[in-house]
């Protein structure tokens, strides 16, 4: 069954938000309004022909839309009050995703797990510290991958200061 890009990124940031309702604090959302408005610059430092169609937050995520031709990549960040709490939401999602089946993948943040091409979406999700990100593609393969790992290492090396 295939189903539209867009209902993909609702779904992943309706399940973050479900587990985040205690999140909400005054350092929480400047936390992630300044990691939000760095790692926007880094990317369209490093990815000149992609362009940012459309921004979402709330006050501890964020959601970007970044398009190039007929392709998108969505970015979705969720800051959380702690490690554990970041880590085991994460935990939580895996597997639930309608985009097929997850794989574990190392060398992304402190834990990552990537969904195939199936439904015309793919992605990445990963945790670094008390942040989950989801990266969403519906570039075809073997696109998709290469981008969507090119775009967490952007946002990996934002976050690491680099």
């Amino acid at each position: 069954m295939r189903y539209p890009f867009f209902l993909t990124s609702i779904a992943l940031v309706t399940f973050f938000m479900f587990y985040t309702v205690n999140a909400q604090s005054n350092d929480l959302q400047l936390k992630t309004k300044s990691i939000i408005s760095k790692i926007e610059r880094r990317i369209l430092e490093q990815e000149k022909e992609w362009r940012l169609s459309k921004k979402e937050a709330g006050s501890n995520f964020s959601l970007n839309t970044w398009v190039l031709d007929k392709g998108s990549i969505n970015v979705t960040i969720v800051n959380y009050a702690t490690p554990e709490k970041a880590r085991e939401d994460f935990n939580k999602g895996k597997g639930t995703t309608s985009t097929g089946t997850s794989r574990d993948i190392s060398g992304f943040g402190d834990a990552a797990y990537e969904n195939g091409n199936t439904g015309g979406v793919s992605s990445l999700i990963l945790v670094k510290g008390t942040t989950i990100i989801g990266i969403e593609s519906n570039l075809l393969p073997p696109k998709d991958q290469p981008i969507i790992k090119r775009f967490a290492r952007h946002i990996l090396d934002t976050m690491e200061g680099k």
